[in-house]
């Protein structure tokens, strides 16, 4: 039984991988290409089910101070669609295209901390675990029923 904080931190780990073979593959063009889409997929996968499972939680669970942690979170995922979109509409051999995706990969890591060391601690300290349990488990079905496409000036919490 799996907690909604180790489900998203190895969610974050399988991400931070695709990040690093799209670096490794620095001169290579199709496995850069390929690495950066999955990646992109994979983002949209992971950033769709968070806005529909983990900040609704954050809503619901958190009481005191939940208003900056859930705007913090909503403005991070606004920015990095922001980014996938403009990457969308470059080609990777543009030079343009590794200054977004690099602008994109540190945006990430600020937000996988921010995630990692204070919202997911302040959310499974009031959380029972068969709720922390059930919350991975209704994120993991949103994760796998996504749709990929990329939209940023779409809401932030898109309706069911």
């Amino acid at each position: 039984m799996s907690t909604i904080s180790e489900i998203i931190k190895d969610a974050h780990k399988k991400l931070q991988k695709l990040l690093e073979n799209y670096i490794m593959s620095n001169g290579n063009v199709d496995d850069q290409q390929s690495w950066s889409n999955q990646f992109r997929q994979d983002f949209i996968r992971h950033s769709t089910a968070e806005e529909l499972i983990l900040f609704p939680a954050y809503e619901k669970y958190i009481k005191e101070n939940n208003t900056e942690l859930i705007h913090q979170s909503q403005r991070d995922h606004r920015e990095m669609k922001k980014l996938l979109f403009i990457l969308d509409l470059t080609t990777i051999t543009d030079p343009k295209y590794r200054f977004i995706f690099d602008q994109l990969i540190e945006l990430f890591h600020k937000h996988i901390q921010r995630e990692q060391n204070q919202n997911l601690p302040k959310l499974e300290e009031v959380l029972i675990p068969d709720q922390s349990s059930s919350l991975a488990n209704d994120f993991q079905q949103a994760k796998y029923s996504s749709n990929l496409k990329v939209y940023p000036t779409s809401s932030v919490n898109p309706p069911l």
